[in-house]
């Protein structure tokens, strides 16, 4: 494959998303955008990213048709929505794998309201646009040297994405056009962006040794992701994975969300009031400017001054319930310390205990830990964590603009994805056999061959182990045979398991990937003595299973399954 000649990393995020790009006679120059459609209408300050929003409208041709659905604004446009007008976000929770600890979320109130909206179809239509926004700002800086088809586009996702989820995003964004023929998307996993993008910026002052281990927490909106990684040499941003990535759905859409939780048990009319776009945006400045700046200090306070309306609207709901406050009371709002760590503590507690876990479960000792993402930018989280770990690393460190640091490693990865050496395998790869017939083993499993020898069906043959480093581009290969001398056909059943040690594909942790047949009968005077070479051949991004012939017939490569590398979280 010809290298790209534009690479694009694409960070599509819970609340906000953004794009960085570059061209391949200078990869490091990687430009990250900053100048969104309605960034100061809505009162945003310049930030690498966008709303992750949608504004759609219903109309109908005439009063007997059905209403149909238009999209009108995107990102920031679509803060500025009205009446009638179905907005919609942080629908990217909705693609998450149901997590064994939490329940799923609830329908969001835009599915409820229209039967044409989906989740793929609105996730569809936000990467349409923010790919079509990113194309023109391709094609105003290169010009008519621009090819669409010329352009490799790198899709971040989160670590804790199982591979149906990931497919799914993949499938996602190839229908809105981010692939081609001869680019196809590539998936990258957010933490292993980060990775690369701290080592870039941080190389001066850290004094990289080769062996060095660091942690990257990526704290974003919805999801937080961690990887351990060891770099294999002193020069280079070259590693290997030493702990299996992990995450959890978390970060600071839940704290936006308790605030305003908070907010609505003060004043009881809130949720009404913030409906109106140009309401929501005078609540969610003064919270911002908050969240940004909270930084655990006792005497940390803040004082929300509450719109005309909205103290009106707050009278009259009070008088409706009997309620009396002083008139004061009214004009403004105050927050304390106290109130404000409330809010906090429940997800930088969630970040804390898996920055834990994950120092607790690598093998080597973890030198610093890089902390990424937008929730980066909170000194009362970057405070939390250093006293969390003082005693653990030598250092955390918060690289320049963390809310970049996805996009621009994803750029990265998209010239070379061969920086990650090896990787942790999340899962245990194999294959359903059968073996000689052991003390121990199920009756019902048991099997009598043409010899009469007892054999053993249903047996997990390992290729590869959970927690096992699987170098990149490495191959696994098993000789399997016929049971029976005058047999046609074999069955290839594919398997994975979550244990480390399965003995049998019918445990459960076990699943059946694919099944594949294997025509035998072009060697079948040679009986039992057919031999099959099944290779499992790990790639940069994909796992691939071939067979082949050894000793008869057709001894070409049969292609049987493939599926992605990056798989379930730890």
């Amino acid at each position: 494959m010809s290298t790209p000649k534009y690479v694009v990393g694409l960070d599509f995020g819970t609340t906000f998303s953004g794009f960085a790009f570059a061209h391949r006679s200078n990869p490091s120059d990687i430009h990250s955008f900053y100048e969104w459609p309605s960034e100061r209408e809505v009162g945003a300050k310049p930030y690498c990213k966008t709303q992750t929003s949608l504004l759609y409208s219903t109309s109908s041709p005439s009063p007997s048709s059905a209403p149909f659905l238009e999209l009108q604004h995107w990102g920031h446009d679509a803060e500025r929505h009205n009446s009638g007008s179905i907005f919609v976000t942080k629908f990217k929770l909705h693609l998450a794998p149901a997590q064994p600890s939490s329940s799923p979320p609830p329908l969001p109130p835009w599915f409820l309201l229209h039967r044409g909206l989906s989740v793929e179809k609105v996730t569809v239509d936000y990467l349409r646009c923010i790919s079509s926004f990113a194309k023109l700002q391709l094609k105003e800086l290169y010009k008519s040297f621009f090819r669409e088809e010329e352009v490799q586009w790198c899709l971040t996702v989160p670590a804790l994405w199982d591979d149906a989820a990931k497919e799914k995003m993949r499938t996602f964004a190839e229908a809105a056009g981010i692939s081609s023929a001869d680019f196809p998307v590539k998936i990258i996993l957010e933490p292993e962006a980060a990775s690369f993008y701290c080592q870039t910026k941080l190389i001066d002052s850290l004094k990289f040794k080769r062996n060095d281990t660091f942690l990257v927490a990526d704290v974003g909106g919805g999801t937080i992701d961690t990887v351990v990684h060891t770099r294999a040499f002193q020069n280079g941003v070259k590693v290997r994975e030493t702990s299996a990535c992990s995450g959890a759905i978390g970060g600071a859409t839940f704290v936006d969300e308790k605030m305003m939780s908070f907010l609505a048990e003060k004043i009881g009319c809130l949720p009404e009031f913030v409906k109106l776009a140009k309401n929501r945006m005078q609540l969610t400045k003064w919270w911002f400017q908050v969240k940004c700046s909270f930084d655990g200090s006792p005497d940390f306070a803040s004082t929300w001054t509450i719109p005309g309306k909205l103290s009106k609207a707050w009278r009259k709901h009070d008088e409706k319930l009997g309620v009396e406050r002083d008139y004061g009371e009214y004009d403004e709002l105050k927050v304390n310390a106290a109130d404000i760590k409330a809010v906090f503590d429940p997800e930088v507690d969630k970040i804390v205990h898996l920055i834990s876990q994950q120092l607790d479960g690598s093998s080597d000792k973890v030198r610093y830990i890089f902390l990424v993402g937008g929730f980066a930018n909170n000194p009362y989280l970057v405070t939390r964590v250093r006293e969390a770990f003082k005693e653990r690393v030598a250092k955390v460190f918060v690289p320049p603009n963390p809310g970049s640091a996805i996009c621009n490693g994803a750029v990265m990865l998209g010239f070379d994805d061969r920086l990650v050496l090896s990787r942790i395998s999340r899962k245990t790869y194999g294959m359903s056999s059968i073996r000689p017939f052991e003390v121990g083993d199920p009756l019902q499993y048991m099997l009598v061959d043409e010899d009469g020898h007892l054999c053993c069906e249903n047996n997990f043959l390992v290729f590869v182990r959970k927690n096992q480093p699987v170098p990149q581009d490495s191959k696994v290969e098993r000789i399997i045979s016929p049971v029976g001398s005058k047999q046609e056909k074999v069955r290839l059943e594919l398997y994975t398991s979550i244990k480390d040690h399965p003995r049998f594909v019918t445990e459960v942790g076990s699943t059946l990937e694919e099944s594949f047949e294997i025509d035998v009968s072009s060697g079948v005077e040679l009986g039992r003595g057919r031999a099959v070479l099944v290779s499992m051949f790990f790639g940069r991004s994909m796992i691939e299973v071939t067979a082949r012939r050894l000793n008869f017939g057709n001894r070409e490569e049969e292609r049987v399954w493939s599926f992605p590398l990056e798989s379930s979280y730890k």
